[in-house]
């Protein structure tokens, strides 16, 4: 057997739905924004242009400046000062016009 409903409790029904509709909708658009900032956090924290020097292994890049430093001035260790800096311009975030000031500053040295 159905049992046949009034018309009152079909407009409370529907007036049950309507809002439990607007809570949902509600419900997602929080969970967006949340989303959206978690996104922006994570990028944030995996070194956006404002993170400066955050991850890096202070130690690290100590031993590879030392070497640097020293291999720079030495007669005959060019080859190995230059295979150096990549390694110094990822450990700096220099960009693609740093890096060149980079090699041209060590290629003015030889």
């Amino acid at each position: 057997h159905l049992k046949t409903i009034s018309e009152g409790q079909k407009a409370s029904l529907v007036g049950q739905i309507k809002d439990l509709q607007e809570q949902y909708e509600l419900v997602q658009k929080d969970l967006m924004d949340r989303e959206e900032k978690l996104r922006k956090l994570e990028s944030a924290s995996r070194g956006g242009s404002n993170q400066g020097l955050q991850g890096v292994d202070f130690v690290y890049m100590k031993n590879v400046m030392m070497k640097f430093m020293e291999v720079v001035g030495t007669q005959g260790r060019g080859q190995e000062a230059a295979a150096l800096l990549p390694v110094l311009a990822t450990l700096f975030q220099a960009n693609a016009e740093e890096f060149q000031l980079m090699k041209k500053w060590l290629s003015g040295r030889g």
